[in-house]
């Protein structure tokens, strides 16, 4: 197993899912060219997490979260599930892999000098209720980026808007991006 050098190249990639029997299709495919896969929208439960790591013949680590934890909590499971995130890490990297934060909406992993942020954004409301939710997500994700002590941060994901939104005003906490930037 090759180690990890924060000099070498690593091939990342972001896919939606679209939901775990749409998406696994592609996935193979997409270990085959990337050492590691952003994945949103997986949709499973968490007893169903497994399903993801056993596409990639084992040579990935995988971490996942599921967003259905509260909402099968609550009784019954109606309607289609939602959500998800993963981050599969090839094994050649998984010696210096850290796993900082899985939360239901991203997931923060350092490898070597470098953090990784996985992150599923949340599709525009209306624009108080969107704004809010887009802010504390952004504090959370900086906050837990801050924590790593790390400048070195790619984040990847399923962004759900237009970035011009952000770069003309429409996030009021601007600052909050410029641990990103």
């Amino acid at each position: 197993m090759a180690e990890y050098s924060e000099h070498s190249e690593v091939k990342i990639v972001s896919y939606n899912m679209h939901g775990y029997n749409q998406g696994s299709v592609l996935l193979p495919t997409l270990c085959k060219d990337f050492k590691i896969i952003f994945l949103q929208e997986h949709w499973l439960l968490p007893d169903d997490l497994d399903k993801i790591v056993h596409l990639t013949n084992s040579d990935f680590v995988c971490f996942s979260k599921s967003a259905m934890d509260s909402r099968i909590c609550n009784g019954v499971l109606a309607g289609r599930p939602y959500g998800g995130v993963s981050v599969l890490v090839h094994k050649s990297l998984s010696t210096s892999v850290k796993c900082v934060a899985k939360i239901d909406r991203f997931i923060v992993l350092s490898i070597g000098d470098v953090v990784y942020v996985n992150v599923y954004f949340p599709v525009k409301k209306s624009d108080d209720v969107y704004k809010n939710e887009l802010i504390c997500l952004l504090e959370d994700i900086a906050t837990t980026v801050s924590q790593t002590g790390l400048d070195k941060v790619v984040l990847g994901g399923d962004f759900n808007f237009q970035c011009d939104e952000l770069s003309t005003g429409f996030l009021c906490s601007r600052n909050v991006l410029k641990i990103f930037i």
